[in-house]
């Protein structure tokens, strides 16, 4: 289970998907698969979700958003703030802005 309040790990394949926005303009995501569904609790009910089989996962520092690219294919942990998707940029139910690789 994760909480949309402060950091929080959670470890999974990285994929890449190729989608389109609400004006149908091409996009590329992060996909975090995690190994079993998880969910995301919240303190507004309202914005928990349940099941989670993906996260789309993305990165404000560029030097972890490469590194993050660098594992396509391949299994991380990774540290972030988890937030319910709420716009059409989203492409799973679960963002995660990822502020930590420890491996790396």
């Amino acid at each position: 289970m994760m909480y949309d309040a402060g950091p929080q790990a959670i470890e999974g394949s990285i994929s890449m998907l190729e989608a389109y926005d609400a004006a149908d303009r091409p996009e590329t995501a992060l996909i975090l698969t995690p190994f079993s569904p998880t969910c995301l609790d919240a303190k507004d009910p309202d914005d928990k979700v349940f099941e989670v089989k993906t996260l789309h996962i993305y990165s404000n520092d560029q030097k972890i958003h490469e590194q993050l690219k660098g594992h396509v294919g391949e299994t991380i942990l990774v540290w972030g703030l988890p937030f319910p998707a709420h716009t059409a940029h989203h492409h799973a139910p679960v963002v995660m802005e990822v502020t930590k690789i420890p491996a790396d």
